[in-house]
């Protein structure tokens, strides 16, 4: 279920003041701050939350600097409903200090 929509940075962070999601879908391609440090400075404050960065890049470093922030997986925007499922439950599964990777 989505609780909540976030469009940018900022509100991203003060909505996670209120309540957090189970799993926070986040864009890398804010107009605010880019997702790759964003992801970094929620994880600060909220080191538990599960994060999947979703975006088009397709450049490995964008991938490879999301997840060395903390994301758990990385999706394609175009990722199908069934491949989107299976990666909220698979990062909703992981905890605290669990090392696997969702890409």
């Amino acid at each position: 279920m989505i609780i909540s929509k976030y469009e940018n940075a900022s509100h991203t962070l003060d909505a996670l003041q209120e309540s957090l999601p189970d799993v926070l879908l986040r864009d890398i391609n804010l107009p605010d701050i880019n997702g790759i440090d964003l992801c970094k400075k929620i994880l600060r404050s909220h080191p538990d939350l599960r994060i999947i960065a979703i975006d088009n890049f397709d450049e490995t470093s964008f991938v490879k600097r999301m997840l060395k922030n903390g994301a758990l997986g990385y999706l394609f925007k175009n990722t199908n409903i069934e491949e989107l499922v299976e990666a909220i439950s698979t990062v909703f599964k992981v905890t605290k200090g669990y090392s696997k990777k969702v890409a």
